[in-house]
């Protein structure tokens, strides 16, 4: 029966210190990753917005051009 206890304890124990680490690697990633997560942002997508907008100018062009066709035809 103390055999089955102590056996119980020291899983109580490795399911504890599990526990502590996926917390301390959750604190980790918390006070890191997402400052560069945004740093990468600031830096990037200004760049992505201005490529889109030029995408859309480009894509209006296009249907304007269709309709013009059209019109003709």
């Amino acid at each position: 029966m103390t055999e089955l206890l102590s056996v119980q304890e020291k899983r109580a124990d490795r399911e504890v210190e599990r526990l502590f680490q996926i917390l301390e690697r959750a604190t980790e990633i918390k006070e890191t990753q997402l400052d560069r997560v945004k740093l990468a942002s600031d830096v990037h997508l200004p760049t992505l917005n201005a490529n889109l907008e030029v995408a859309v100018s480009m894509c209006n062009r296009i249907l304007e051009k269709e309709e013009e066709h059209q019109s003709v035809s």
